[in-house]
């Protein structure tokens, strides 16, 4: 679709930017329980935030254990792991270190990546 209908990088980008900015607004559960995920923007917002180049606002959205927590409930446990690693490659080693969040990011990852056969037998 990118080549079809998008002639510029950054014409890519800006349509990667706006749909983040359309998942962003849009709530993580659709319930008072957290039991129904909003599967679109757990599924896709990683993927947006990091083709426009929001990778700092992508390593934030990865350090939140409860969207770990509802990606992974939706059983897209191997997916969360891909953007960890898009994530990651998205940004020079340094300045990812230095993030505020880089912390969790790195935490959640390798708890993540230890446990996937056990996370993702969890949500058949």
């Amino acid at each position: 679709m990118e080549h079809r209908y998008l002639s510029t990088e950054e014409e890519v980008q800006g349509a990667h930017a706006r749909m983040a900015a359309i998942l962003q607004q849009q709530p993580l559960f659709f319930d008072e329980g957290n039991s129904a995920v909003n599967v679109r923007r757990v599924g896709q917002l990683p993927f947006h935030l990091n083709r426009c180049g929001q990778a700092d606002a992508c390593v934030g959205l990865l350090g939140d254990l409860l969207f770990a927590e509802a990606k992974c409930a939706c059983g897209l446990v191997y997916d969360l792991l891909e953007d960890f690693h898009a994530c990651e490659a998205a940004l020079p080693a340094k300045q990812l270190e230095r993030h505020p969040d880089f912390e969790a990011f790195a935490e959640l990852k390798q708890m993540i990546a230890f446990n996937l056969p056990i996370l993702s037998r969890m949500v058949r």
